[in-house]
């Protein structure tokens, strides 16, 4: 009997042929966010599993790289150039600079008069004030380059397959949070040693990441509906039925978790859902079907009274934890709050220099007044745009600009898709404009808290800006 010739081939060409076919590609990409949910869910610098999901990440990292062939990768180059602006920023920081030139920048006489006391003159520093946890920075950015390039080696596959996995997910941590709730308050499900102990925080180990991680991802629930209904596919009645069971199970993980800022997300992220399929209804997709034509304009009046009553149910049944934190009038006392006029003279002292990226927490304890002196300490500045100035300096308000500045074109961008999808009678399933309101979930919640510096969430808005800007411009 005769061998084909992929059969007489050596078992090592084959193990790479097969390591490099789109099934494996598409596997490798699906396996880093599954390890960067697993072991990447806390942000703090001494988590232990971050150990270990970083070499993986430089892992996945090289994988792109080789398997590419030396051939261009099909990367989202807006995504990759702010990632490498980031990089080099950080990268900067980290260069030793001569002894006149430190003394020079803005906030480091006071380290200045330090060294002068026990001896330390003469020395070339770097940016930085703490280079171990600048250097840590660096690292934690391998996370999304690694999702970036495996994208990038993917190529532009159907967007479905971008949602999956992080429905995957989604549906992981709402599950660890459901028993989180009726398990004991440090029981097994509790996967880090600080965390929020008592409440819902699923993979992660904050209750306001999971609360903010589980409110994006009703835009992606409702892109996923609308797909089903427009494209129609086989399996339509069960995504549909998925998708509704999905959202029904969600909103109150969301209620459970304590979390004010996940519990207004949400209401946000399904007003904003609700838009794209009320005008879906009035489309000629609707006027194709006269019974989904009938159904479709009562979809975001049911969406609300569904969500209604369940918020009702979960503060009847289990006087859920975000009521009483709403109620209780503790908003205006809390540090974050105290501290947001001493974080701005930061910002303003560290400029135009900026005191180095991962070291906001060292910085501040050296202006924090006596009246806020506590055992629990500010980790991070809870206000993601203003620490990254506090960090950076002037270029890292320049990439923040620019980051906004490609978020919103590529926005309306992705709205005039959806519009033209309308006019055309294609039912509006455009991915674009649901991956900007899923993304523009994780970013809104910057403002308050640093979602985008766990490496989870990282993944995720890496795959949703990756999404967004194919989307914006495909032809």
């Amino acid at each position: 009997m005769s061998r084909t010739g992929s059969d007489r081939a050596p078992l090592g060409a084959r193990l790479l042929q097969r390591m490099n076919s789109q099934g494996a590609r598409y596997a490798a990409f699906c396996l880093l966010i599954a390890f960067a949910f697993i072991l990447g869910g806390g942000s703090r610098a001494d988590i232990q599993s971050l150990v270990v999901l970083r070499p993986l990440s430089i892992l996945f990292l090289a994988y792109p790289l080789i398997m590419s062939g030396g051939q261009p990768l099909d990367i989202a180059r807006p995504v990759l150039w702010l990632l490498l602006a980031l990089m080099a920023l950080i990268g900067i920081q980290l260069i030793p600079l001569p002894p006149d030139l430190w003394l020079a920048l803005p906030g480091r006489d006071g380290i200045a008069e330090i060294g002068r006391h026990v001896g330390l003159t003469g020395l070339w520093r770097p940016i930085t004030l703490a280079p171990g946890r600048t250097l840590n920075s660096l690292f934690a950015v391998g996370v999304p380059f690694a999702t970036l390039l495996l994208l990038g080696l993917i190529g532009r596959v159907p967007s479905r397959m971008l949602v999956w996995p992080i429905l995957a997910a989604g549906a992981a941590t709402a599950l660890i949070s459901l028993l989180q709730v009726i398990g004991p308050p440090s029981g097994p499900f509790y996967f880090y040693r600080i965390t929020n102990n008592g409440v819902a925080v699923g993979l992660f180990a904050n209750r306001n990441h999971n609360a903010v991680f589980l409110a994006s991802l009703i835009p992606l629930i409702g892109y996923m509906a609308m797909y089903a209904e427009a494209r129609r596919p086989s399996h339509r009645t069960l995504i549909m039925a998925a998708c509704a069971s999905g959202l029904l199970f969600l909103i109150p993980m969301v209620l459970v978790t304590g979390s004010r800022s996940g519990a207004l997300l949400t209401v946000v992220a399904l007003a904003a859902t609700a838009l794209p399929w009320w005008f879906a209804s009035r489309s000629n997709l609707a006027a194709r079907s006269r019974i989904w034509g009938k159904i479709a304009p009562a979809v975001p009046l049911l969406l609300f009274a569904t969500t209604a009553a369940l918020v009702y149910a979960t503060w009847r049944l289990s006087r859920s934890l975000v009521f009483t934190r709403f109620s209780s009038g503790e908003l205006a006392e809390e540090t974050r709050l105290q501290a947001l006029p001493y974080m701005v003279d930061m910002a303003r002292d560290y400029f135009p220099a900026g005191a180095g990226f991962g070291v906001f927490d060292r910085a501040f304890q050296v202006i924090e007044p006596d009246g806020m002196l506590a055992p629990e300490y500010l980790n991070q500045a809870h206000n993601d745009p203003l620490q990254f100035v506090i960090e950076g300096g002037a270029a890292g308000a320049a990439i923040l600009l620019v980051a906004i500045g490609w978020f919103l074109r590529a926005g309306w961008r992705s709205l005039g898709r959806f519009r033209q999808s309308l006019a055309e009678g294609r039912g509006g399933a455009e991915f674009g404009i649901f991956a900007w309101l899923a993304l523009a979930i994780l970013l809104g919640a910057s403002i308050v808290d640093y979602p985008l510096r766990v490496p989870a969430l990282m993944c995720v808005a890496t795959i949703l800006a990756v999404g967004l800007d194919r989307a914006s411009r495909r032809r």
